[in-house]
């Protein structure tokens, strides 16, 4: 019997149609545009947490979106040698587009390049030492790109005039052979590489146009979905295209783990650090004539998620919430410094005790073991319960965590919110890339006239291409390109959406919506409280006491730093 092909299965037969970017998060239309982005890779390398480790020669070093992609695909699908680390989760970015993007932008880079290795073998390896000289004068100009003083610059600019007029001295004008054949082979020895760079130039002005298009389309979410061209098998012996397909749907799957990871001041990774805490913390005492009906932390926990996921209804239609996103999550404590994730039931198993397999679906812990942990871990060490409600808005430009735990420690119940938020992408990523300068010419035949006259294509002068040509026969092995031309390496722990994030707190009405989400959120979690408790035979008058003061503390809630605080020192 046939089966219907499904249209999630990356094998099915058929063309391959790709996700469109309507409706995706800036945040993801942002990173994704990175793969395409012009221009130096200094401002990609000066990034928050990124470190630049320089090549053998300036000639090879990459651009902006070159090192982004070759950084993205090394930290997201691994380099082949060493397992891949586990990633931060992306909240309000989808990961695996980003990365196929960067597949898509690879792709694409190695299509030039193969054209380019053909014109460096027809045009340069024939007049091996012309070309040489040439790729020694654009070294020197590169080094001379260093120099920070005007007098070392002209300086080194004499010597490199002077080392090319030797060149064409010696192999243009008179070369030292008396043989004639060999006397015009020299002569061509020189113009042979201008004839292939001057090729080569139409093939870097297209594609810089398409990759800057492309740029700009995604940035404004009107681009195509990534082509899947370099992870999808061509058949069942292509193993390196199966292996990258299963490192996408990994990445899928680790973004959707309820396993985090708090870290000091740096607050929780993927969530920001702390800036507000808001506790109820009274003793349960029993209602007139009543006792207290027994109860445990994850049945208020259930209580309080069916009032946070009702955010989003209220009684007039003026806006409101949009609709939130809540989970449970285990949070273990790990160093501020530390750089691996290790989730808590790797360092808590011992042979003969509960499996890590059992424990977990996938990168999920599985939902006994949440409620376990809720019930049980309230003190000590050992990982910790909380429920949280997120909200991504501004595009996804600022997302919004509150999270809720309930403890209970002899006969005080406490329920905590604590506030966490991400701002936007760093404006070396979410800036539109510069427009190109316009050029001064003369006005038709009336040369005596001079205009500014925008150029048609991004501006690729000769150091550009002679870069593009030198790097294209070594498409095939980047580490090679990352020895020799340098390659940016990101901080550990990694995740796409905190990497390079900036502070919201600059942005007026994105720090209003911060402290305005906290009232509707701690109310809801206090009125559920006092239900349930209500319910449960608790005198909630001391509670409820509490409450009205924390609402009301709310109404002139500020940022703080409630992760930085130090304590006395020790004796």
């Amino acid at each position: 019997m046939l089966r219907a092909p499904d249209i999630n299965d990356i094998h099915a037969p058929g063309a391959q149609v790709p996700r469109p970017t309507t409706g995706t998060t800036a945040p993801t239309r942002v990173l994704a545009a990175a793969a395409y982005r012009p221009g130096p890779y200094g401002p990609f390398a000066a990034l928050r947490g990124n470190s630049w480790k320089p090549g053998k020669l300036a000639l090879f070093q990459p651009d902006f979106g070159e090192a982004f992609t070759r950084s993205v695909l090394r930290r997201m699908l691994g380099d082949g040698r060493v397992h891949r680390k586990p990633l931060v989760p992306s909240y309000a970015t989808d990961a695996r587009m980003v990365t196929e993007y960067c597949l898509e932008a690879k792709a694409e880079r190695r299509g030039r390049d193969r054209r380019l290795t053909g014109l460096m073998l027809l045009f340069g390896l024939p007049f091996l030492p012309g070309t040489l000289i040439w790729l020694f004068i654009f070294q020197v100009r590169r080094i001379v790109e260093r120099f920070g003083r005007s007098r070392d610059r002209a300086i080194a600019w004499v010597l490199t005039a002077i080392l090319a007029f030797l060149g064409f001295y010696l192999l243009l004008w008179n070369p030292p052979f008396h043989n004639e054949a060999v006397r015009w082979y020299c002569r061509s020895l020189m113009v042979g590489p201008v004839l292939g760079w001057w090729i080569a130039r139409g093939y870097c002005i297209r594609t810089s146009v398409a990759f800057k298009d492309k740029c700009l389309a995604l940035m404004a979410g009107k681009a195509s979905g990534p082509r899947l061209e370099l992870a999808v098998p061509q058949g069942p012996g292509d193993k390196k295209r199966e292996e990258r397909r299963l490192a996408l749907t990994k990445i899928v799957e680790e973004q959707e783990t309820n396993l985090l990871f708090y870290a000091g001041k740096r607050g929780i990774h993927g969530l920001g650090p702390r800036w507000g805490i808001w506790n109820l913390a009274e003793e349960l005492t029993p209602q007139p004539g009543a006792g207290i009906e027994p109860f445990r932390a994850w049945d208020l926990v259930r209580v309080i998620r069916g009032r946070l996921e009702q955010l989003q209804q209220q009684p007039l239609n003026t806006g409101g919430f949009t609709k939130p996103k809540v989970d449970d999550w285990v949070i273990s404590a790990m160093g501020a410094g530390g750089k691996r994730l290790k989730p808590w039931y790797e360092a808590q198993w011992k042979p003969g005790k509960q499996a890590p397999d059992e424990r977990m679906d996938g990168y999920r812990a599985r939902q006994s073991v949440v409620s376990d942990i809720c019930n049980r871990t309230h003190f000590d060490a050992g990982p910790r319960h909380y429920l949280s409600v997120q909200f991504p808005i501004w595009g996804g430009q600022l997302l919004l965590t509150l999270m809720v735990t309930v403890t209970v420690l002899h006969t005080t119940l406490r329920v905590e919110v604590t506030g966490h938020v991400l701002g936007p992408i760093d404006g070396a990523l979410s800036d539109e890339p510069e427009p190109e300068p316009s050029v001064r010419a003369a006005n038709g035949w009336r040369f005596w006239e001079q205009e500014d006259i925008e150029l048609p294509f991004p501006k690729v002068d000769a150091d550009e291409v002679v870069r593009l040509c030198v790097r294209a026969p070594f498409f095939k092995a980047p580490r090679v390109l990352d020895w020799l031309g340098g390659k940016v390496v990101f901080a550990e722990p990694f995740g796409l959406r905190t990497a390079w994030t900036g502070k919201p707190w600059g942005n007026r009405f994105m720090a209003d919506d911060a402290v305005r989400a906290v009232a509707p959120v701690v109310r809801a979690v206090h009125n559920a409280t006092l239900q349930f408790l209500d319910q449960r035979g608790v005198d909630t008058s001391r509670f409820a006491t509490r409450s009205l003061g924390l609402q009301a503390s709310t109404q002139t809630v500020a940022p703080a730093k409630p992760d930085e605080a130090d304590g006395p020192e020790p004796p």
